[in-house]
């Protein structure tokens, strides 16, 4: 069953662990790792990853990413986010509280 753009953004607002998906080059498999995001509904997605990171690198070089938030229980269900960079700039405590 396919969700709505409001119960997808507040599925995406609930505490998650995100799967964050980036090209990393012509030939080479997209790079999957984990990642803890932030979101508020309405909002823009908010990743954490450190300022030289394999994952920065790759996200800078390509320009954007993909992001999968799931839940499996009770039962499976997940939300996948794709879209342009907007910014890349320095995190702090704050910012990520």
């Amino acid at each position: 069953m396919a969700l709505s753009q409001q119960e997808r953004e507040d599925f995406l607002a609930e505490p998650h662990t995100g799967s964050l998906a980036v090209a990393e080059g012509s030939g080479r498999a997209p790079l999957a790792v984990p990642i803890w995001y932030h979101y508020e509904p309405g909002g823009e997605l908010w990743i954490n990853t450190g300022a030289d990171t394999r994952k920065t690198r790759a996200i800078r070089a390509a320009g954007r990413f993909s992001m999968l938030a799931q839940r499996t229980e009770p039962t499976v269900r997940y939300v996948s986010v794709e879209g342009p960079v907007l910014s890349i700039e320095p995190g702090s405590v704050e910012s990520s509280g």
